[in-house]
């Protein structure tokens, strides 16, 4: 087991995530995102075994940039402040407008956005007037009709 885990990374600005790196047991991973907008120099993991130094250097060089890699990291991002504030070490006020902003960045559902769709498309040809009709909704499961409204059930 490896632990007091530590990350770094020499490119400049960078943002790594997880903010607290779990300890390290054989054959299992750990998952480190960093967003950076210059990819230079190599991360190097650090650590302890046995209260003994214990060190890792990734080769990054042939990394390549890819689609959807920064909603992964702007997620797991915005799980960092949500434990932040369970801890105290951020205000829930600050918690809230810092995820807001990250997650309308990154294009992200969280506890403080959501997405919205709007279809353009027209449900009616031009003309043809209004028609009404009665919808059957069906009952959740395990409900009875005629325990809820008494009488039998329309017949569909």
């Amino acid at each position: 087991m490896v632990s007091e885990l530590k990350a770094e990374l020499e490119a400049t600005p960078v943002r790594l995530t997880p903010d607290m790196l779990p300890d390290l047991y054989r054959g299992k991973a750990v998952r480190l995102m960093s967003e950076t907008q210059n990819l230079n120099g190599s991360p190097k993991i650090s650590g302890s075994i046995s209260k003994q130094p214990w060190e890792l250097t990734l080769g990054v060089a042939k990394a390549a940039n890819g689609k959807g890699i920064s909603k992964l990291w702007a997620r797991r991002k915005v799980a960092d402040f949500e434990v932040a504030s369970t801890l105290g070490t951020l205000s829930a006020e600050d918690t809230n407008r810092t995820i807001l902003v990250l997650a309308l960045e990154h294009q992200i559902v969280s506890a403080q956005t959501s997405l919205v769709a709007v279809d353009k498309a027209l449900g009616r040809p031009t003309g043809e007037k209004f028609t009404r009709a009665d919808v059957p909704l069906n009952l959740p499961a395990g409900w009875d009709y005629e325990s809820v409204f008494g009488g039998k059930g329309p017949l569909l």
